[in-house]
Parts: C-alpha cells; sequence; structure tokens
C-alpha cells in the first residue's frame, strides 16, 4: 500500500493554475520493444499480522513558487477483521514546509483501507472521522460530499499502486500492456475520468540496494486522460473554479507515474515512487495561452517486521 499521508490535500482545492505533460520515461521507451522476456504475475499475500515502517520523502514543485518538501515516518499494519484485511497506517511523524502538513497527517491516521483476502479493495473506514478533522480546520464550515468523495478515491488509488493493479495481472518482461479505466485524475482527485493505463515489468531486481538475490520484480504504470475523456474533464476541472478562470481555462493534461519493487508472491512492498504531473493551460487577456505545472514525488521505503 502507498500510505501517503497527504489526502487532503487536493482533495479541498482545484488549484487554478498549474501544469504540462509528463517527459518521456524511461519506462515508456522499455515498453516499446517486442518483449519476449520471462513473465510474472504478482499474487497477494500479506500475513494477518503484518507490520511495516515506511518512511516518505515527499517533494512538491509548483511553477512560479518555491519547491516545498516533506519527510514523514510512519507505521503500516493489517489486521484479519471479519474475514478481511484492514490496513492503516500510525505512530506518524512529519516534519517540512508542505502546505497544510500537520492537517494530512492527522487525516491519514483516521483512514483505514479494508481490502478482500485475494486484495481487492472494498471500501474506506474512517471518513466520518477524517470530515469532522476537515470540517474543524475550517473553522466550522461544512466540508462537502465532493471532498468526502474525493479522499475515498485516494484511499483506493493509494492501494492500486501497490497491490490492487498488479495482483492477478499476467505481464511480460520488457512489454507494455495497456488497458482503459475509470480513476481520477493526477493531483486532483475530485476529477474523475476514463484513463488510458499502461504497465511495464522490468525484470528481477533486488529488494534491497546491495542484495545479491534478485526475490523481487521492478513494475511500473503510467495513467494518462484518454483522447474521449478530455472534454469530460476540462468541464470538471472548470466547474470548480471561478467564473473569470473557468471561462479562461482551455486545456488540462495530467500523468502518474508509479514504479513499485514488490515481491511477486506476496505483493510486499519494498521501494515504491510515485510522479504525479497536472498541467493547466488558460487564455490570457492577450488572447495568448499559458499554461503552468505542479509536480508531485513521492518516494517511500518499506522496512518489513513481520517474520516471512
Amino acid at each position: 500500500m502507498s500510505p501517503r499521508p497527504a489526502l487532503a490535500l487536493f482533495a479541498l482545492v482545484l488549484a487554478a493554475c498549474s501544469g504540462a505533460s509528463c517527459a518521456a520515461s524511461r519506462g515508456a521507451a522499455a515498453g516499446e520493444g517486442d518483449g519476449g522476456g520471462s513473465t510474472v504475475t504478482p499474487r497477494f499475500g500479506w500475513p494477518d499480522d503484518f507490520h511495516a515502517q515506511v518512511s516518505l520523502d515527499h517533494r512538491t514543485i509548483r511553477d512560479g513558487n518555491r519547491s516545498t518538501r516533506a519527510l514523514v515516518r510512519h507505521q503500516l499494519s493489517a489486521e484479519r477483521k471479519n474475514g478481511d484485511l484492514w490496513v492503516r497506517v500510525s505512530n506518524i511523524e512529519g516534519e517540512g514546509d508542505e502546505p497544510d502538513l500537520r492537517l494530512n497527517l492527522a487525516i491519514g491516521e483516521t483512514l483505514v483501507q479494508v481490502v478482500s483476502r485475494d486484495g481487492a479493495f472494498k471500501r474506506a473506514e474512517g471518513l466520518d472521522q477524517a470530515m469532522a478533522i476537515l470540517r474543524r480546520a475550517e473553522g466550522g464550515e461544512s466540508a462537502g460530499d465532493k471532498a468526502r468523495e474525493s479522499i475515498r478515491r485516494q484511499v483506493r488509488e493509494d492501494w492500486e499502486q501497490t497491490v490492487g493493479a498488479w495482483r492477478g495481472r499476467r505481464l511480460v518482461e520488457g512489454q507494455t500492456a495497456k488497458a482503459e479505466q475509470e480513476a481520477p485524475l493526477s493531483l486532483l482527485p475530485s476529477v474523475l475520468g476514463v484513463m488510458d493505463v499502461e504497465y511495464l515489468y522490468r525484470g528481477r531486481v533486488a529488494c534491497e540496494e546491495g542484495q545479491p538475490e534478485l526475490r523481487c520484480v521492478e513494475l511500473w504504470r503510467r495513467m494518462r486522460p484518454a483522447r474521449k475523456s478530455q472534454q469530460e474533464i476540462l468541464a470538471q476541472v472548470a466547474a470548480g473554479l471561478p467564473p473569470p478562470q473557468a471561462a479562461a481555462l482551455r486545456a488540462v493534461s495530467a500523468s502518474s507515474e508509479v514504479d513499485l519493487v514488490t515481491e511477486p508472491d506476496t505483493l510486499i512492498p519494498h521501494r515504491l515512487l510515485v510522479r504525479d504531473v497536472l498541467g493547466i493551460t488558460v487564455e490570457g487577456v492577450d488572447g495568448a495561452q499559458h499554461t503552468v505545472t505542479e509536480r508531485s514525488e513521492d518516494s517511500y521505503h518499506f522496512t518489513t517486521e513481520t517474520a516471512l
């Protein structure tokens, strides 16, 4: 799981100016070959008493502003309840100059991912507590249903990044697999659309740097809005902006890339890198179009405490 504690920030605010498409990545280039390598079909197999210490290095770069950073540490744990696995984070500590860091950490600790025995996401628990924290932070103002749904979508997407997207998916080394799915927009979980998704199995790797044994696999995924969904996404973003900015909106681009090092027999993660890019193009009073970007990078390291 990628239990990002910063779950509330983008659920509440639609950035009026952010954006450009993500540059071509190593994963995309690697997937252009004919493949023909080994195959992998990851399976979910977390133990009922799974525990891991997680460190997160989060960075945000916004056009026209200095970059911000947060270093976060927390414990990831799972417990069996009524046949399901309840996955949560606790003992969160963080420091840095990322906006609303303390608020996001508090919200992250209330949320639980409830998943089935085979790793399928079922629902998010703790949303009522998360919304109560948001309302207190807003001085009693009511955070609406859109914020609640945005947080729920982010909780699900966090699970997809490390487990849901990979379990039972057969991949050939060096060969890109493609699909379509409905998903929230990168950095704007309040916006939903059809995404073009690419998956890539890069090969066997060491679970930890310096280890000789290649017990883990490196997996890559990229999601971008499908062409047929672009106008729908544009309309949703415009609906969340003040009228002058909505009228000036011309295009929205987004990309989300996941690079995961995990154990294929259990999907116990070891390293995770998530890169998100959001681009918004607006037309100025001079008639010229201006595009600005927001980029987010989350680098995780998981240290498993459970003896396997």
